[in-house]
């Protein structure tokens, strides 16, 4: 796994936020990404184990598509 770039928040909030790419196959449309994720969230949100319930939000930021994938959108 390659090295996570740090840096420390100048907001106030006191948060700290991981940002992580996940990965899909060129079929995935940007909208099904977001449910895919929003369902694994779900899966957490369910979870009685205290380590999930540490996650207090997550936002979609930012979506990469491939020049293969079909021009719907």
């Amino acid at each position: 796994m390659s090295e996570v770039y740090e840096m420390t928040s100048t907001t106030n909030e006191d948060v700290n936020v991981l940002t992580v790419d996940y990965t899909f196959s060129s079929e995935v449309s940007k909208d099904d990404a977001i449910i895919l994720i929003d369902y694994l969230v779900t899966l957490l949100d369910e979870s009685t184990d205290s380590i999930a319930l540490e996650l207090i939000d997550h936002k979609p930021t930012f979506f990469t598509k491939s020049r293969w994938s079909s021009e719907e959108e």
